[in-house]
């Protein structure tokens, strides 16, 4: 629907799969391809008013993207002084489960 925002819950499928897809549809091989979670249940439309939850999402996420753990760490801790509440409490939450794995 033109306009309208989805979330997309997406996953990189085995190696096994990726060769039958760029086989069976003549796909570029040296490009990557995913997969919609439970096939269309992974596409969530999103109203207007959740573009706000949204926009959080992308956040925790650009947190979370570099290798290294301390270039995470100190993306999270800036989360953590954002004023959000929101945000401040999925960074915390971020930060402890990566020095619970261990990885400080």
């Amino acid at each position: 629907m033109p306009g309208q925002r989805y979330l997309l819950f997406l996953f990189a499928p085995d190696q096994k799969i990726l060769n039958r897809w760029t086989a069976t549809y003549e796909l570029d091989p040296n490009r990557p391809y995913f997969r919609g979670e439970q096939l269309s249940r992974g596409i969530v439309p999103l109203k207007s008013t959740e573009l706000d939850v949204l926009q959080k999402i992308t956040y925790l996420c650009e947190a979370m993207r570099p290798a290294e753990v301390a270039k995470k760490l100190a993306a999270l801790k800036q989360l953590e002084k954002s004023g959000d509440p929101v945000l401040k409490k999925e960074a915390r939450e971020a930060e402890e489960s990566l020095r619970m794995a261990g990885v400080n």
